[in-house]
């Protein structure tokens, strides 16, 4: 499966009903859309911190269709060369569910399985450094 990936300003570009009601808007957002060939599968947002040199990743969401597949750590492959490609020093997310998606232990899990660490202090924030 090959998945292809495009940004967006504001997910109002794009003609999903189902993606655009996914992310929210944090200001400095990137909005990324995954692509399964011509069709959207997955969005999520990025943000790039240059005062703690650290990019945020937002709320991966995957179509339902398309879950378990790989996306989502795809898309941690894709954010993690985002950041670096940026000079950024580690990629932190949030594993935390939306709406009818995957309980918050099996997010943590995956966040853990891909080389993320709980930061120390912080309940709800997973970092890999690079």
């Amino acid at each position: 499966m090959s998945i292809t990936y495009q940004d967006f300003s504001d997910l109002s570009e794009i003609e999903d009903s189902e993606l655009q009601g996914q992310c929210e808007n944090h200001g400095l957002s990137t909005f990324v859309v995954a692509f399964i060939g011509e069709e959207p599968a997955a969005v999520f947002a990025l943000d790039n911190n240059p005062h703690n040199q650290h990019a945020v990743l937002y709320r991966i969401w995957v179509k339902m269709k398309y879950r378990r597949q790989g996306i989502a750590r795809d898309i941690l492959r894709f954010s993690e060369e985002w950041a670096k490609d940026r000079n950024l020093i580690a990629l932190q997310g949030t594993p935390r569910p939306l709406g009818d998606s995957i309980p918050r232990p099996s997010l943590i899990a995956f966040y853990e399985a891909a080389g993320y660490d709980r930061v120390d202090g912080a309940q709800e924030v997973w970092r890999k450094s690079f």
